[in-house]
């Protein structure tokens, strides 16, 4: 009997993936990954079934190198589906869950498309589109603090699901959905169905200073408390969890109420680049890093900096001529920062565009637009 129920639970598994057989003009159902996507996902999505998620991995093995791992704008063929390969009648598109209001404060009207694409396509809500930080830029971003300083109300312990590894000098580690076990750092006990910020101390910014970069790793939600150890689980993940990271409370995310920054005065408000949160010769479009303005300032998420070469002087020579002479540069604007986190003293930006490509630390910084 055991065996019966066996192969009839092994059927009823592999069906959402052998069902469907390709039609003459049909061809295999694609994905564009979009931000926060997992094969966990995807699999839940596509085949009702979480745990088909390896069948996904497998049919795409020439873009996914790890299935820990996937990135936005990849295509992934979703194995046993397939779309139609002629042009289907026009269909109508509900943009926004049936379970919300028909209108919130976010709202804006969707854009129409001109033309029909056989591409993927890529449906969001309209209301995220207006938010100036997006909750997982928010989440996600480095901050500057003392670990000593930091509401640490747990360390994370083990992952409660433990696999046998051929290089036994790897580091247990825990992924989206895992469940693990974090030891208590005091007394608090945060409520069950909480979620949680564990983070990993990074690189000290200077000598003579105990300020660290705070890397967030992972979001926890809190499944149950136990006598030595609080039980979660792995809701998102940023960075690679690994044992001993700390576990603090949720920054609470900013209420925007739909109002973008607006224009600020041109000396409204001055500072500097105090550090980049990676190292490098040059820095680019999404690169993250630290002003040394922050809310003790009037500094909030959402404000936008520009970081600027101020007035200086240049020595030129003509052609010909032997003299030198000196002549006045007039400032010019290297990139436009928005802050996406923000301490009493600290700011952290996100690169959003750059104009000369000079970046670097210590670098003017001037605000020129604030959230109201």
């Amino acid at each position: 009997m055991r065996l019966v129920t066996a192969s009839l639970v092994g059927l009823l598994v592999a069906t959402p993936l052998a069902a469907q057989q390709p039609q003459p003009g049909e061809r295999p159902r694609e994905h564009v990954v979009r931000t926060g996507d997992t094969l966990w996902d995807l699999a839940a999505l596509y085949f009702s079934n979480p745990f088909g998620w390896r069948s996904i991995y497998e049919a795409n093995l020439s873009v996914v190198e790890d299935p820990h791992w996937i990135y936005p704008a990849e295509v992934l063929i979703i194995p046993g589906m397939f779309d139609p390969g002629d042009p289907s009648p026009p269909v109508t598109v509900v943009t926004r869950p049936l379970d919300r209001p028909a209108r919130t404060v976010f709202y804006r009207a969707p854009l129409v498309p001109q033309t029909r694409s056989r591409q993927p396509t890529i449906l969001s809500e309209p209301e995220a589109e207006v938010l100036p930080v997006k909750p997982g830029e928010f989440n996600s971003a480095e901050f500057i603090a003392d670990p000593d300083d930091l509401e640490v109300l747990g360390r994370m312990i083990r992952p409660a699901r433990t696999i046998e590894l051929m290089d036994q000098e790897a580091r247990p580690t825990a992924h989206p959905m895992d469940a693990v076990y974090i030891g208590y750092a005091g007394r608090a006990r945060p409520e069950v169905g909480s979620r949680l910020l564990m983070v990993r101390p990074g690189r000290r910014l200077g000598v003579g200073t105990d300020d660290r970069v705070i890397h967030p790793t992972a979001v926890i939600r809190v499944l149950a408390h136990h006598a030595e150890v609080m039980e979660g689980r792995v809701e998102l993940q940023f960075q690679p969890v690994h044992l001993d990271q700390l576990v603090i409370p949720m920054p609470l995310f900013p209420d925007f109420m739909g109002e973008l920054a607006q224009p600020s005065g041109e000396t409204d408000l001055e500072g500097r680049i105090t550090a980049f949160v990676t190292e490098q010769p040059l820095y680019g479009r999404t690169e993250r890093g630290f002003l040394n303005v922050g809310t003790g300032h009037g500094v909030q998420v959402g404000d936008e900096f520009v970081a600027y070469l101020a007035e200086r002087r240049a020595r030129r020579r003509d052609p010909g001529e032997v003299a030198r002479y000196i002549e006045e540069l007039p400032p010019e604007t290297v990139a436009v920062l928005r802050v996406v986190r923000v301490t009493d003293s600290y700011a952290t930006f996100q690169v959003d565009r750059v104009v000369l490509p000079v970046l670097e630390d210590g670098m003017r910084v001037r605000r020129i637009r604030k959230m109201p």
